[in-house]
């Protein structure tokens, strides 16, 4: 029970993390065309750096037709070690692809990835998350009840009632 509970706390925790760590690609803010290979087929988040305007992006599905960009369910940021990183729009993919054509300030980028957004992923993670560190601490709590009954039990016989050694009937002592 307690590995399970870890096992599920663990992976509730990743699971939640995951969609914000993935990234389909980045691509630069130049007007020019630019394609991005996806991996599956959730919706797709556009994220600029933090603190830049966000850029004005056409997107293009595999046959060409373009598709609406949609603001994201809540704010999404996402920081490491090339910066921090906001989502202003969300893309609902029909193919393997996309292609992306930006314009806007010089220099910027626009990072790719699935949407974490939406209440689903985050509260099944999260439930996941708390459903297992508590289902940890009751087979803890389970051990340490079985452990003290344990401990403080009555004795045990190792023979069965009735057994010449267990009985002390009248009929075995004298006077």
């Amino acid at each position: 029970m307690v590995l399970v509970g870890i096992v599920l706390a663990v992976g509730g925790f990743v699971t939640t993390l995951g969609a914000a760590t993935d990234v389909d690609g980045v691509v630069p803010v130049d007007g020019a065309p630019h394609q991005v290979t996806l991996d599956g087929s959730r919706d797709r988040l556009l994220m600029h750096p933090e603190g830049s305007p966000a850029p004005d992006c056409a997107v293009r599905d595999d046959d060409g037709a373009e598709l609406a960009l949609e603001p994201p369910s809540g704010r999404v940021t996402y920081g490491d070690a090339g910066g921090s990183w906001v989502g202003w729009a969300v893309v609902a993919p029909t193919g393997a692809s996309l292609e992306l054509t930006c314009t806007g300030a010089e220099g910027l980028e626009v990072r790719v990835s699935p949407d974490p957004g939406g209440p689903g992923p985050i509260v099944g993670g999260v439930l996941s998350t708390v459903g297992g560190i508590g289902l940890a601490l009751l087979g803890v709590v389970v051990l340490a009840l079985v452990a003290v009954l344990y401990a403080t039990g009555a004795p045990r016989s190792t023979t069965r009632d009735g057994d010449a050694s267990t009985d002390r009937s009248a009929s075995g002592s004298a006077g």
